[in-house]
């Protein structure tokens, strides 16, 4: 809750994508209010979770928000 989200975003401002097993609502709205795509994956394995995003058939499992 004390996150500062902006600050978050302004590191990682020149990415397209973040994709990560789990975060809450709030900074995937914010993510996608500035233009970056969420995704929130059940892929524990980041090799995994990349070779299923450059397949496009990761899952983005935004029941998973919390």
């Amino acid at each position: 809750g004390s996150c500062n989200h902006q600050m978050m975003i302004n590191n990682i401002k020149d990415c397209e994508y973040v994709i990560s097993y789990g975060m809450g609502r709030r900074i995937y709205d914010d993510l996608t209010a500035n233009n970056i795509k969420a995704v929130v994956t059940e892929e524990k394995n980041v090799k995994d979770a990349l070779k299923k995003f450059m397949e496009n058939t990761l899952k983005n499992r935004i029941d998973k928000l919390h």
